[in-house]
């Protein structure tokens, strides 16, 4: 309440940037920031003061707290309320006003949600986002029409814009794709059966990734973040990329220098590659006295275990147990699907007798 976290003063510089310039700051994504949440929070709480260019953007002045707390109250109204309402209709819907209420209220009233909705970042608006991708990523699996497919490329290019490890959207969108052709298309399990499943689903996915890319880059402004390549070939490192894939000799020389003054890159192209790099790399943690930067397995087992509220502790573990009953309603959906493909019973040596139908098997 007093003071800004570490993060809100480079995102509210930026945004004084981006005024001031009328066009992206390229330094958000060439440090791996993705562009939404400061465009949603930060942009309307400093469009009036005209903005001003900072040459040290981590460095805050006297003036930030009012523009931080409208950033902030921006987040709560744009973010934070959206998001316990999007939770609340969807459980709703999908299980009644009681389960909507209950599921808001774990929002309303969670620590950690009311953190992160209270200050201006960049997790609270990710949350929002992927929760709307897998909201459409459903609606596709129930319904994989090229409208559903459109609204999944538009929640998945929030999502990426909103942050960068948004692309672990594209992996389940593609298993999704693929499920949902299959259910539609595989009737045998012979190899013509298997390629025009291959085929519909690179086409399906494919369309995809034309309709999210396009929308990425809009959500970033259409904005270029530098050349495609940072350095030209003479300064380019031997375990450069470039490097590994092309090698070195003069064809390699004239593409890299070509990359390097004549093509720019992207803005979100750039911000991805950049966090690929930096994970690649290591970032520093601590954990029980120890610093490393490659992490440990267990570590986010024991953050959910210190930062979670005893009633959320309750229902994981509820969750849980309750996860095999999940499997019932797909059970009793199977089953007449097998009782129309159910043979009949061969009659006995009675023909004047009832044909007994066989049992239906249980089903596993």
């Amino acid at each position: 309440m007093k003071s800004p976290t570490f993060d809100e003063t480079f995102y509210l510089s930026a945004a004084l940037q981006t005024v001031h310039q009328g066009e992206l700051d390229q330094r958000l994504p060439r440090k791996g920031v993705a562009p939404l949440p400061i465009l949603l929070n930060y942009y309307p709480a400093v469009r009036a003061t005209g903005g001003v260019s900072r040459a040290d953007i981590w460095k805050g002045e006297l003036t930030d707290p009012p523009l931080i707390n409208r950033a902030r109250l921006m987040n709560a109204l744009l973010v934070g309320i959206p998001t316990m309402l999007l939770v609340f209709v969807w459980l709703n819907r999908r299980r009644g006003y009681l389960a909507g209420l209950l599921g808001a209220a774990l929002l309303a009233f969670s620590p950690v949600m009311l953190a992160h909705f209270s200050v201006a970042t960049t997790d609270s608006c990710f949350t929002l986002m992927g929760l709307l991708a897998l909201a459409a990523l459903t609606g596709y699996w129930k319904r994989p029409l090229i409208r559903t497919l459109f609204w999944v490329a538009l929640t998945v290019a929030l999502a990426i814009s909103a942050k960068y490890s948004g692309i672990f959207l594209l992996p389940c969108v593609l298993v999704v794709v693929v499920l949902a052709t299959a259910q539609q298309q595989l009737t045998a399990l012979s190899l013509s059966q298997l390629w025009k499943l291959c085929q519909r689903m690179m086409v399906v996915f494919t369309l995809f990734l034309l309709l999210m890319m396009p929308l990425t880059w809009a959500f970033h402004l259409f904005a270029f973040a530098g050349p495609l390549k940072a350095v030209p070939y003479a300064r380019t490192q031997d375990d450069s990329h470039w490097i590994r894939i092309l090698g070195r000799g003069p064809s390699a020389q004239k593409i890299m220098d070509v990359a390097h003054r004549e093509l720019k890159s992207p803005a979100p192209l750039w911000g991805i590659l950049h966090q690929i790099e930096h994970n690649s790399e290591g970032h520093d943690a601590y954990l029980y006295g120890e610093v490393s930067q490659g992490g440990w397995w267990y570590y986010f087992f024991l953050v959910w275990l210190w930062l979670s509220t005893p009633v959320e502790l309750v229902f994981t573990v509820l969750t849980l147990i309750l996860i095999p009953g999940l499997w019932q309603p797909a059970r009793k959906n199977l089953l007449p699907v097998l009782a129309r493909d159910q043979t009949e019973a061969p009659s006995t040596e009675d023909e004047t007798s009832e044909t007994v139908p066989t049992p239906l098997a249980p089903c596993v």
